[in-house]
């Protein structure tokens, strides 16, 4: 019966709606679903009234948003702590700079927080070089600390993650050194292999190229042997072909998931695994995937084992545990780390097609989030992030200042879990260094082009000195000079702004069509690229973005004959000429230089 009644109440929507080509006047619903709906034909209004039974329609829609997961409908928010908020005054951020700012939290609508490391660091990779994967650095804070930040964020209903850093460790880590001895049980915790001899010349064991600096082999001369190390010298590789390896990760899991962790973002996962027999590789780059050192069978099911044991806690506590990895690679490769419906692995990978974007024409971005969207393994999940502490430039630097909430639209808005970087709903943007001032081993090696500080500048809260960061006069990173205006008090009493229309958007994905409802895209123009979001004939909404250096005039119903003649600008970007609740006519109206709207068919109020 449900399904008859579904089947009528589409069939008389498609049957109204069916004759008509011209102007289309709202449709107005009454209480216990009495519609109007007025037509234009031959230049005469004809009216058609009457009562439609949409509760299996409200059914339905209710039971798909029920369906969907936390970590589906939140806002995740990615913290570097050294930059967020320092409460000491040393010039670095803290633990409690984070419990600070859980109401900044709340207002921006944020209902995930992703933390960068607060482990004990060897001090090479800000973070990344862990020395105690159980522990906090004490220049974040104590133990205590996390435990209230934790029971704080629940409070008020924010998840919390933790980065998680499983491919190797510090050279300092307990482990290292103790394998380096040869003591029991830690031998064979980290990849070592003998050296090679060319006419008595100690050579590497194998050709195998790192990111960063040549080779993946550091000779070790207490040991006798060269370790692997996939990253910088200082940051050996884990060998996961020893069992006792992979017991103790997922003790670390355990560890935090006891202290209520929601969920990780795992780094650099692909790498977990290499070729036992230590080949060349044939490639001979280090961007190889063919299974030398990168992306082993072994290492796609290592990351189901890890999802085992978080599922363990979710059976527990009801509300899931959260993986979500960091790859950047072919989809063929990255999609297998999503497991099966009997051995499930991550929730996502993170997906940075959008970011990389920028300034191409509309087909790129069809393209490229179609392959995003529809891509995915069946029943999976997408993601959109266009900025973290790695990638550089900024977005707002990216993509120009004027383009940037045009961005954050088709991140919030699209289906999927947006992955938002502090500060970029700020508009904030890349600092200029000099080379005594970087901090990165990277930079200090590349320079400035490669220079990951130009992101992980201070937040900036308001106008006083150090932005409001800090007390110190001197910061870990020093303060974009921009400050003065770009912080978030100017902002939040701005009567435009990037950070207001951020929290739009963040109010407007709250709307079950944002989260549940379908999706087209449409290469309006060459450099006119927008999408459309529906649960119904009658409820539709279009963003627009004009992605080129000129303005626009923009037909929507020629991509889209069924729109009507009137839409309604729902939010609009700080530079469109255009402002919320303005009328304007699908078929003719003007879109300036990389502005964007938000648009809402008319058939509806």
């Amino acid at each position: 019966m449900k399904t008859a009644k579904m089947a009528l109440a589409f069939f008389v929507i498609l049957f109204v709606f069916g004759f008509s080509t011209g102007n289309t006047e709202p449709v107005s619903f009454g209480y216990g679903g009495n519609f109007t709906v007025n037509l234009w034909k031959n230049h005469k209004r004809e009216t058609y009234s009457g009562y439609l039974n949409i509760n299996s329609i409200i059914e339905g829609k209710i039971k798909r948003e029920n369906e969907l997961d936390w970590w589906q409908k939140a806002v995740i928010y990615q913290i570097y702590p050294r930059s967020f908020k320092d409460t000491t005054g040393n010039g670095v951020g803290d633990i409690q700079g984070v419990i600070e700012k859980i109401p900044y939290m709340k207002y921006l609508g944020i209902e995930a927080v992703w933390l960068c490391p607060i482990n004990p660091s060897g001090g090479v990779d800000l973070g990344y070089d862990i020395t105690d994967y159980k522990n906090i650095d004490n220049i974040f804070g104590t133990m205590e600390d996390i435990d209230e930040l934790i029971t704080r964020l629940h409070e008020n209903g924010i998840k919390f993650l933790l980065d998680f850093v499983p491919n190797h460790t510090s050279d300092k880590h307990e482990w290292f050194v103790k394998s380096v001895q040869k003591i029991e049980p830690y031998t064979n915790y980290y990849v070592w292999a003998d050296a090679k001899y060319v006419n008595e010349t100690r050579q590497v064991p194998n050709n195998w190229l790192s990111p960063f600096f040549g080779t993946m082999w550091e000779w070790n001369e207490q040991r006798q042997q060269y370790y692997l190390h996939q990253f910088y010298k200082k940051q050996p590789d884990l060998n996961y072909w020893c069992p006792l390896v992979q017991k103790e990760i997922k003790d670390v899991l355990r560890f935090w998931l006891n202290k209520g962790v929601d969920g990780f973002r795992v780094d650099a996962v692909q790498r977990l695994y290499e070729r036992q027999d230590l080949k060349d590789s044939p490639a001979k780059l280090e961007t190889d995937d063919d299974g030398y050192f990168m992306y082993l069978n072994e290492t796609y099911e290592e990351v189901i084992s890890w999802r085992a044991v978080l599922d363990e806690y979710t059976k527990n506590d009801v509300e899931t545990k959260f993986l979500m990895i960091d790859v950047d690679g072919d989809v063929s490769l990255t999609n297998r780390f999503y497991g099966n419906s009997t051995h499930p692995g991550a929730h996502f990978s993170l997906s940075f097609s959008l970011g990389k974007l920028s300034h191409k024409p509309a087909n790129s971005y069809v393209y490229e989030l179609k392959k995003n969207l529809f891509g995915l393994p069946p029943g999976k999940w997408p993601n959109w992030i266009i900025g973290n502490h790695n990638i550089i430039p900024r977005p707002t630097t990216r993509f120009g200042e004027e383009m940037i909430d045009g961005i954050h639209m088709i991140q919030l808005l699209l289906p999927g879990t947006p992955v938002i970087y502090m500060g970029d709903e700020l508009g904030m943007t890349d600092i200029y260094l000099r080379n005594d001032q970087f901090v990165d081993v990277n930079s200090k090696q590349y320079g400035y082009n490669q220079a990951r500080e130009r992101n992980r500048t201070p937040i900036q809260w308001d106008s006083t000195a150090q932005a409001g960061f800090s007390n110190k006069t001197k910061t870990w990173l020093p303060i974009n000079p921009n400050y003065v205006t770009l912080n978030v008090e100017y902002e939040q009493n701005s009567n435009s702004s990037h950070l207001k229309i951020f929290k739009e958007l963040v109010n407007l994905r709250q709307l079950d069509v944002f989260r549940t409802g379908n999706v087209k895209f449409y290469e309006v123009s060459k450099y006119v690229f927008a999408f459309s979001r529906s649960n119904s004939i009658l409820r539709s909404y279009f963003v627009v973005i004009n992605l080129g250096s000129e303005l626009e005039n923009i037909n929507l119903r020629k991509v889209n004959g069924l729109l009507p003649y009137k839409l309604t600008v729902i939010v609009a970007s700080m530079y469109a000429e255009h402002n919320a609740g303005d009328i304007i006519r699908s078929e003719s109206f003007t879109l300036r230089p990389s502005a964007a709207v938000v648009l809402k068919s008319s058939f509806f109020n």
